[in-house]
């Protein structure tokens, strides 16, 4: 069966969004950074800032390049996977890109203060606006992220909610699943 890959900018929701979809569906949750972290041993920040940027991006294409060969699974992926055609073609073999969307402010609100995380290095707004024309040529799906109340549990589950209705839409192959 086809895997579900989330692509979009950091703090998009692609690991929550990920394994609530992933439990909903009763399929397996991989997430690519969290891969990249087992094999390296290190934090996805203590790589970038020891190895730097090129070494976590080849890295990172040896895991795409891995996972790909995966079936059934959710895939949640890191926020620049799509600066490699590489591994877009690897992973769209075999997947469905659901973008995760969302403004600037949300995102850039959504990461404030994340330690765990490399410095983006530039204004979260200027990555978006690079990176968007390449989130949105990959995406099959597109999905926003911006609506939230203070129930951020129950926002987590109906947004997996929602976009499993959208990859019903696209496609009958993934069937009729209850969140």
């Amino acid at each position: 069966m086809t895997n579900i890959i989330l692509i979009g900018m950091r703090g998009s929701g692609k690991s929550v969004l990920g394994r609530k979809i992933a439990k909903t569906m009763k399929r397996e949750h991989v997430d690519t950074d969290r891969e990249i972290e087992k094999q390296e041993r290190s934090s996805i920040a203590a790589i970038v800032k020891n190895k730097g940027w090129n070494y976590f991006r080849k890295t990172e294409k040896y895991v795409i390049r891995r996972i790909s060969k995966f079936d059934n699974k959710v895939i949640s992926t890191g926020g620049g996977v799509i600066l490699d055609k590489e591994n877009l073609h690897k992973l769209k073999k075999n997947g469905v890109f659901v973008y995760l969307e969302g403004s600037a402010e949300v995102l850039a609100a959504r990461i404030e203060g994340d330690s765990e995380r490399p410095d983006l290095g530039k204004e979260v707004a200027e990555l978006l606006e690079d990176r968007r024309p390449k989130y949105e040529a990959a995406a099959d799906i597109t999905f926003n992220i911006d609506d939230e109340t203070e129930d951020f549990k129950k926002d987590r589950k109906e947004k997996a909610r929602d976009v499993i209705k959208l990859l019903e839409v696209y496609s009958p192959e993934f069937g009729r699943s209850e969140a």
